[in-house]
């Protein structure tokens, strides 16, 4: 870590293996100067695989901002994303990549405890290349299963189940359920994309 006024080092170490733990958070912020007045002392980022309630309190309770991505595992994330609706127009144009531009846009949304503000981006292009993607893919996974559906009236549950977890392949697993009353195969829970 190096201090922003300076640019000297305030902190270093080295963790062998994966260690966002709580307690090697806890180590980096007892290496940090502390604010006897309550005042922030500057700003933390760090990758969002260092995120979760304990080292966010932590952080803040050792008196320092701090910036990180979220994973999509958080809850709260999840509705934050599907409420905010980002426009494609060029004062929320961020930056142009490879895989075409992205914009972002400022919310506000309950995250860990707090009114937060949260950044909040997309690539449109990039969205547009996974739906039609993964609309391919489930035109392909529909078709071959009505085709296995005509097949496998004569099977055991067990093979008709290699064969579904066959034709799905990455995807995620549906649930499959025969009709009593015509004996064909039915979808009952769609399949979803990969995130």
């Amino acid at each position: 870590m190096v201090s922003k006024e300076d640019y000297q080092p305030e902190y270093h170490a080295v963790f062998e293996g994966s260690r966002t733990g709580v307690s090697t958070i806890r180590n980096l912020l007892s290496a940090l100067p502390r604010s006897d007045d309550g005042k922030k002392k500057g700003t933390i980022i760090w990758d969002r695989g260092n995120m979760s309630a304990q080292n966010v309190k932590d952080v803040e309770s050792a008196s320092w901002h701090l910036i990180s991505g979220i994973p999509r595992s958080v809850k709260q994330i999840r509705q934050i994303l599907s409420d905010t609706e980002i426009r494609e127009r060029p004062q929320n144009l961020v930056r142009r990549v490879k895989t075409g531009n992205i914009y972002a846009c400022m919310t506000h949304g309950m995250l860990y405890g707090k009114d937060r503000n949260i950044a909040v981006y997309m690539n449109p292009l990039k969205a547009l290349n996974e739906r039609e993607d993964r609309n391919s893919e489930l035109a392909r996974i529909g078709k071959e299963l009505d085709a296995l559906s005509s097949q496998c009236r004569e099977w055991d549950e067990a093979k008709i189940h290699h064969e579904v977890s066959r034709i799905l392949g990455e995807w995620e697993s549906v649930r499959v359920c025969e009709d009593q009353q015509e004996g064909r195969m039915e979808e009952s829970s769609g399949v979803s994309t990969r995130t």
